[in-house]
């Protein structure tokens, strides 16, 4: 990559504020400075006192923006949720941030970055970079198998129908066989009305953004990397961050002793021996339940470091130990207070198992450092995480948690006699432990590798700040994507994909018509077509949208209503003639192919003919735009001349698979130029030419 691309470039990063997400942020901030390109932080002030320390040696600027915490009604200075006092004011914080769009604004309008990744909780951005084309990335603080599950989770609902809390489901469409319960199902409508409105914005933001960056590696879940990509997604897997970086300590203040005296205490244990036991930096528990913990952690026998989590009453800060406890974990145990070193102590050769709430950040650590896991998941998409430790990677047991809880007073007790369990059956030395021992060292061994030169998160982190830098241009700028799925047949023509050609060709959307399964929302005629699912791709500049749908009088237009997110700026209309709407033009042409055998077996099936001649997609476009060129698969000539689009006729809808070796790099991306017909690489081609 020339170095004057790069020094071209400039990235502005904004995490949320809280140190689960502010560390990475950081941390990729970090990635990016070291390979050249310009790099702004934007925080507030308080926020900004602990970043400075941590990048002082990088040039990278900070920007600050003031944190409303009294207009939210927070105390004065909170300006991290971590010190937000209550779960009760989690929602002024979400409210807080929410007010900072106004200032982000102004600093994008003084700095002129020409890329901004955003943390994926403040998604108020993205109509912001809209405005202003700037492309955005989003940033996830978790990984692709939880991303998979809760699409998939959030678009069919398959815990809905289950009569009973107890009963357990299959997740449909995914890799695994994995098995939820349904009270363990990420439920935001029991967080309220505040929370709910978040996700929802977040679903949007995600689809409407350039892309989105994990915190991941290939070798970690490759089937959901290629699951989530296939999804209609662009995404790229640049992790394990914590690899690359140092912590940032969000809680200095509070350390019951330093990082050197905890150290020296791991090296006097064997190797393997201890327990590590953490809950995050915001995870609170009753003092019941830190009692039974206590107690558990006693009766296992085993050396263990234990991060104490926050206390649900102030009042009861340390009086729920067990009298003479400290007395008789002398040597054996050691207490920390709310902060430690943790991926230095689980680096370390003395620890052989980790007690994790199931955290992306810290299963990621865990995994690094090739250290197996108790899972204690508590809410969010821990149990998601957990399925992935236990079932996919195969690296962990469960102690038992079976319930999603939005407060603490609904989280259930987990007695002393199931967490000793669950310690001795890890840390026993068993065959049962050793093989998870034995896949977990491998796993980080793959993590390390990853974040190395030529390793699978290096190059996809370099084929991100390429394309971002505007040298490497995506295989197919104006792309046509194939897809085959079983009984219906979709033909994408997509814009192109870099950040140059996107500000060049504003006022561009497409909606994404996909199928994932024969869905009852088509009652009595699922045998016709297959239930097409949406995804949004809003780009720069739109105003309104209409997908005009003629499917008679079968429903199917009600039934996508229904769908369809609230804030996606969509309108179906049920037509029976092509009628343009004033001030729009056709982009493209979605041809929709009922199943095999001759629809007109049915007096309830649509011709094929009304079916290509009505699914039209319009958007709207300054007079100035110029249409894109048109490629449309089709099995009769005359259904599509009349209305004056091209045809490719009898084109097989299967692309071909890349070469193995090329495999994680080109799955990103539409397939190359050179694995497609001729035909269609002279019109892309040509696409390229009209537009830029």
């Amino acid at each position: 990559m020339a170095a004057s691309k790069t020094q071209d470039l400039h990235i502005l990063f904004f995490p949320l504020m809280a140190p689960g997400h502010m560390i990475p942020m950081v941390n990729m901030a970090k990635l990016c400075s070291r390979r050249g390109v310009r790099t702004t932080i934007l925080t507030t002030p308080a926020n900004a006192n602990f970043i400075q320390p941590t990048i002082n040696n990088l040039p990278i600027e900070v920007a600050i923006i003031p944190f409303p915490s009294a207009a939210a009604g927070l105390p004065a200075g909170c300006e991290n949720l971590a010190a937000v006092p209550s779960p009760d004011l989690h929602p002024n914080f979400i409210q807080a941030v929410a007010m900072l769009s106004q200032p982000f604004d102004q600093v994008l309008r003084e700095l002129h970055p020409n890329v901004t990744i955003t943390d994926a909780f403040i998604p108020s951005t993205i109509d912001i970079t809209s405005k202003l084309g700037i492309p955005q990335l989003v940033f996830h603080v978790t990984g692709f198998f939880p991303l998979c599950l809760s699409d998939i989770l959030a678009s069919y609902n398959p815990h809905e129908t289950l009569p009973a809390e107890t009963e357990s489901f299959v997740v449909p469409g995914i890799p695994h066989r994995i098995e939820l319960l349904k009270t363990q199902v990420l439920d935001f409508r029991k967080a309220g009305k505040e929370i709910l409105d978040l996700f929802l914005k977040i679903r949007e933001t995600e689809t409407r953004s350039y892309g989105v960056v994990v915190n991941s590696f290939y070798e970690l879940e490759p089937d959901y990397v290629e699951h989530y990509r296939k999804m209609g997604r662009r995404a790229w897997h640049i992790g394990p961050l914590s690899l690359c970086n140092e912590d940032i300590n969000m809680d200095s203040s509070d350390h019951s002793m330093n990082e050197g005296e905890c150290l020296d205490w791991l090296e006097e244990k064997q190797p393997g021996s201890v327990l590590y036991v953490c809950f995050g930096s915001w995870c609170t528990f009753s003092a019941e339940q830190l009692r039974e913990m206590a107690l558990g952690f006693e009766a296992s026998k085993h050396p263990f470091i234990w991060v104490l989590p926050k206390v649900a009453k102030t009042d009861e800060e340390m009086e729920w130990m067990p009298e003479g406890y400290v007395e008789r974990i002398q040597g054996k145990g050691l207490i920390m207070r709310r902060w430690a070193p943790q991926v230095q102590i689980l680096n370390h050769r003395a620890v052989g198992g980790f007690l994790t709430h199931c955290g992306w950040n810290s299963t990621l650590e865990g995994v690094s450092a090739g250290v197996p896991m108790i899972t204690w998941p508590y809410q969010g998409e821990q149990f998601s995480n957990e399925r992935l430790i236990v079932d996919v990677l195969k690296i962990g047991i469960a102690v038992g948690i079976k319930v999603f809880v939005m407060k603490l007073e609904d989280m259930p007790l987990i007695r002393a006699t199931e967490i000793e369990r669950a310690v001795t059956r890890l840390m026993s030395g068993s065959e049962e432990a050793e093989a998870m021992r034995k896949r977990a060292k491998e796993l980080g061994q793959m993590a390390k590798r990853a974040v190395k030169e030529d390793g699978s998160s290096y190059s996809d982190f370099t084929r991100l700040i390429n394309e971002m830098s505007r040298e490497e241009e995506p295989p197919f700028s104006s792309a046509i994507l194939a897809l085959s799925l079983n009984s219906l047949a979709l033909l994408l023509i997509s814009s192109a994909s870099s950040p140059a050609f996107i500000n060049r060709a504003t006022a561009f959307s497409m909606f994404f018509l996909a199928t994932h399964q024969l869905a009852d929302v088509l009652g009595p005629h699922r045998e016709l077509v297959a239930r097409p699912k949406l995804w949004w791709f809003s780009l720069h500049g739109v105003q309104r949208a209409w997908s005009c749908l003629t499917w008679g009088e079968h429903g199917l237009v009600p039934s996508l209503h229904r769908r369809i997110e609230p804030p996606l700026p969509l309108r179906l209309v049920s037509t029976h003639r092509l009628e343009l709407p004033p001030n729009l033009r056709p982009l493209a042409l979605i041809p929709l192919f009922p199943i095999a055998g001759s629809p007109t077996q049915s007096s309830t099936a649509m011709s094929y003919t009304s079916a290509v001649r009505n699914a039209f997609f319009y958007t709207s476009c300054p007079p100035v735009t110029k249409a894109l060129p048109l490629v449309i698969v089709a099995e009769k000539n005359d259904l599509t001349t009349s209305i004056g689009f091209p045809s490719l006729l009898h084109w097989s809808l299967d692309p071909p698979s890349p070469p193995p070796s090329q495999a994680p790099a080109s799955s990103n991306h539409i397939p190359h130029r050179h694995h497609l017909p001729p035909t269609i690489a002279t019109l892309a081609n040509t696409g390229i030419a009209q537009l830029v």
